[in-house]
């Protein structure tokens, strides 16, 4: 009985141990789930958004050193626009016939070299790059220059800009003076323009003659082309040429009257000394073949005298030392004598064209004198000596 006892002792104390051993165990593993599992991964994160808020804060006090020189890149951005418009003015972004004749039109005025034609001829585009690229011949002048000297760059293809070549060619006359103006104005100018090929001749009297074949160069976006602007003043006129003009007519149910069409006796056509028509023409409105013209850069001065002829009148006008006189009596109509004066605003002030017209009414109907578009400040049409019923206006 006592040997029983003590065996049962035994075997107590060894499953205690492995208790506790397997309790020991069971920590450890949560210890290490907990470490591995938890603890780590975030630990790990941990470091992540550490290093990310790291990065941040230098990005932030990046963009604090960079906001600190905003003047100076608005600075830097304005100078680089300047340059940008200079390079516009020398190559500009589009193609344009207005542009390139109003350049030659100040170069060929200034220079006083007078054009008697100008005709576009051929237009010419290439990609950016090839245009850049030397030929083989430019590549064969420069391998014999010095080893040191800068090779030429080579502009890669396919970049969407086109190098537009417009050729033109001038004939015109002129003093030696002039052409060595016009040439030193071109090659000294802003634009790009440049001479391929001149022929002069001379007469007897020392004045030249020529032809000359200019080359102008534009840079064009293929994928945005920009459009020639020409800023000319306002032109009074309509929106539409289907518009009526106010007061020509109205709708029946308008209570407007429909305005009364003017229809002159006698007319009197002012242009500006650059028409090639005539620069006075007085005329009777009646007879298309009954008129008197004066063709030159001056003013002149008319005449129109009226006679009671039976139930009508008759008339004799003259200008610039010509005269006319009426084949038949004249019917009055609407109860008046109407000379209507169309004249044209002065292109310059060497625009010197205009008319003094003396009125000589002795009939006993009255006579009135309508001026339509005359120049506002210096007019080509006077009124001058007047003898009878003589109003300017209906």
């Amino acid at each position: 009985m006592k040997t029983n006892t003590s065996e049962k002792s035994i075997t107590s104390r060894v499953s205690g141990r492995e208790l506790i051993l397997l309790a020991a165990f069971l920590v450890f593993l949560e210890l290490y789930f907990l470490f591995f599992q938890i603890l780590v991964p975030k630990y790990q994160d941990y470091q992540a958004q550490r290093t990310i808020n790291t990065a941040l804060s230098q990005t932030v006090a990046d963009l604090k050193v960079e906001f600190g020189k905003m003047d100076q890149y608005l600075a830097t951005l304005a100078t680089a626009q300047e340059e940008e418009q200079v390079m516009k003015s020398m190559i500009p972004p589009y193609t344009a016939h207005e542009e390139v004749i109003l350049f030659l039109d100040k170069l060929l005025t200034d220079a006083q070299l007078m054009v008697n034609v100008i005709s576009f001829d051929t237009l010419t585009t290439v990609e950016q790059g090839v245009f850049l690229t030397p030929t083989p011949e430019q590549q064969a002048a420069t391998s014999t220059e010095a080893a040191t000297a800068v090779a030429p760059v080579v502009a890669p293809t396919g970049t969407g800009y086109l190098v537009a070549d417009q050729e033109m060619s001038l004939s015109f006359s002129g003093s030696y003076g002039s052409i060595y103006s016009f040439l030193n104005l071109l090659e000294t100018s802003n634009r790009k323009a440049f001479v391929k090929s001149l022929s002069l001749s001379a007469d007897e009297k020392g004045m030249l003659t020529g032809n000359m074949n200019i080359s102008m160069l534009s840079l064009v976006d293929a994928a945005k082309m920009e459009q020639y602007k020409l800023d000319l003043a306002a032109i009074a006129g309509k929106d539409s040429p289907f518009t009526p003009y106010q007061g020509y007519g109205v709708s029946k149910d308008s209570a407007t009257p429909v305005a009364a069409l003017l229809i002159p006796d006698f007319t009197m056509l002012l242009n500006t000394y650059l028409d090639n028509a005539p620069k006075v023409i007085l005329s009777d409105y009646q007879s298309a073949a009954a008129q008197l013209t004066a063709d030159a850069n001056r003013s002149f001065a008319a005449r129109l005298s009226l006679n009671r002829s039976g139930s009508g009148y008759s008339y004799t006008m003259s200008l610039d030392g010509k005269n006319l006189s009426s084949a038949a009596p004249l019917t009055v109509r609407n109860g008046r004598i109407v000379l209507e004066v169309i004249s044209q605003t002065r292109s310059s002030n060497k625009d010197l064209a205009g008319a003094t017209l003396d009125i000589i009414n002795n009939t006993n109907v009255p006579m009135r004198v309508v001026v339509t578009k005359d120049d506002a400040n210096i007019p080509r049409f006077k009124l001058g000596n007047i003898s009878g019923d003589v109003k300017i206006g209906l």
